[in-house]
């Protein structure tokens, strides 16, 4: 990954790095102001400045410590990242206090519940500036600082969003327990369902994988089962010196090849047979190098972190939806027909059968969720879309630069593009909620091709702004431009 030399003294004064600085100065300023009556609140006037200041040192040392290493590389855009990761922290702190606040004001009053949540994101404001600080001493001067804020801002952002979904969860179990049970045991009842709502998401946390893999439809593989494919990703993780993932391979016709997990030591490749099958051998050595270059960049797990919020949502309003019609849900029995070489036939894979939803009366509940979800589902998406595509783009230079033939991962972008556009819609529905994550993402099916009240197409203008990835045509373009400056 591309970074800045660390020679920061020698650059010269210019705009940039004048306007950098006023940022730096703007954050160091407004941490301070922003921070004292909170303290003064939480621990008395006498002791407010001190606890401001060692708020406003650690915001200091993280922007000047990202100015000092990108100097030589210092743009305004780094000047507008840190910015939004300042915009991002504080609106994340705001919606935290707002939760406090309004989640216990109705049972011990207003004064006390400002006290409490004053205090909770306090201590969360706290967490964040050690935790800046910590990072930011720890990745040292050479890494991508463009990249990193993206990557912060994504992940306060999209827990601002999470935050703002547990908040609007206590709202409508609450109105619905009111109207149902009295106001008395609402509060209670309230609670209860964001505790569960928290320990679903908890649990998904957990068992992403897991999750990932189900959503695919995938089965982990040994190398006596695919020789050839495991020597491949084996040959590839030592040449980027990543340990060797875990190879899955999903059934279905839908061209699939994406990396999940949180460590590398605990990554999983996913394959499917749509995507084996359709490309060379020197396409699919370019299709996991670029994979594992995700695993290298941590892209595996920074992805699947911020991309948890949108497939809950996306996971919430298609069940909502599905309990609003009582539709039950087709059998899906695997490929109707079999592409496959006599390689497949050692690995055996059973049928699955979604179960229908029992039916529920009360339709406005599910209604009042599935608005919820589908809000959530649009904003995380865009959110997540920010900063995939970058990553995307530098998966792609790692993985052409590894092989040294940018053409092959070109050549394969473009087949699976075209076995995209051919596999039938159906197969592709069945794992649209996990192609975000994939190569290339089935976004036309995701965005457009949805059931319900609240399906929405963005116009084309702004579904750039929804792709998690770049368009085909513009990496194809970027992989040639590589191409011909390892001719010259």
């Amino acid at each position: 990954m591309a970074g800045s030399t660390g020679t920061g003294r020698q650059s010269p004064v210019t705009a940039p790095v004048v306007v950098y600085g006023l940022t730096g100065l703007l954050i160091t300023v407004g941490t301070w102001l922003g921070s004292v009556r909170l303290w003064a609140s939480a621990i008395g006037p006498q002791y407010a400045p001190v606890a401001a200041s060692l708020f406003a040192l650690g915001a200091a040392f993280v922007a000047g410590y990202v100015g000092y290493s990108a100097a030589d590389e210092l743009t305004l855009a780094l000047s507008g990242y840190l910015l939004g990761f300042a915009g991002a922290a504080l609106g994340f702190l705001l919606a935290v206090w707002g939760a406090v606040f309004g989640g216990i004001a109705v049972a011990i009053g207003t004064t006390a519940a400002a006290e409490a949540a004053t205090t909770v994101t306090l201590g969360l404001a706290a967490v964040l500036v050690a935790l800046s600080v910590l990072t930011v001493g720890t990745v040292g001067s050479s890494t991508d600082w463009s990249l990193t804020l993206r990557m912060v801002v994504t992940v306060l952002l999209l827990a601002f969003v999470l935050v703002v979904f547990l908040v609007a969860v206590w709202a409508v179990v609450y109105l619905v327990a009111v109207l149902t049970i009295g106001v008395t045991l609402a509060p209670y009842v309230s609670w209860g369902a964001t505790l569960v709502a928290m320990g679903l998401i908890g649990y998904r946390e957990y068992g992403q994988i897991g999750f990932v893999e189900s959503g695919a439809d995938a089965t982990p593989t040994t190398a006596e089962d695919l020789p050839e494919i495991h020597a491949t990703v084996t040959r590839i993780a030592a040449q980027l010196d990543v340990p060797k993932p875990t190879v899955s391979i999903s059934e279905t016709h839908a061209p699939e090849a994406m990396v999940v997990g949180f460590r590398p030591e605990k990554t999983h490749l996913v394959l499917s047979y749509g995507a084996v099958t359709a490309l060379s051998d020197d396409q699919l050595e370019a299709v996991v190098a670029h994979e594992l270059a995700h695993v290298a960049n941590r892209d595996a797990m920074a992805m699947t972190v911020v991309s948890l919020p949108v497939l809950l949502a996306d996971g919430l309003r298609t069940r909502m939806w599905d309990r609003i019609t009582d539709d039950e849900d087709d059998e899906y029995d695997g490929p109707q027909v079999d592409p496959y070489d006599s390689e497949w036939d050692e690995l055996t894979y059973g049928s699955r059968t979604d179960s229908s939803d029992d039916e529920d009366d009360d339709n406005v509940f599910e209604y009042l969720f599935y608005v919820l979800a589908t809000a959530v589902w649009i904003v995380s998406h865009a959110i997540v879309s920010l900063l995939s595509q970058t990553r995307e783009l530098a998966a792609d230079r790692t993985a052409a630069e590894l092989t040294g033939d940018p053409a092959a991962l070109a050549t394969a972008l473009e087949t699976l593009d075209e076995r995209i556009d051919a596999t039938p819609a159906d197969d592709l529905r069945e794992v649209s909620s996990v192609s975000r994550l994939s190569i290339l993402p089935f976004d036309p099916v995701a965005l457009d091709d949805r059931d319900g009240p609240l399906s929405w197409s963005p116009p084309e203008r702004l579904r750039r702004f929804f792709r998690t990835h770049p368009s085909t045509e513009r990496r194809v373009e970027e992989l040639s431009a590589l191409e011909r400056e390892d001719l010259e």
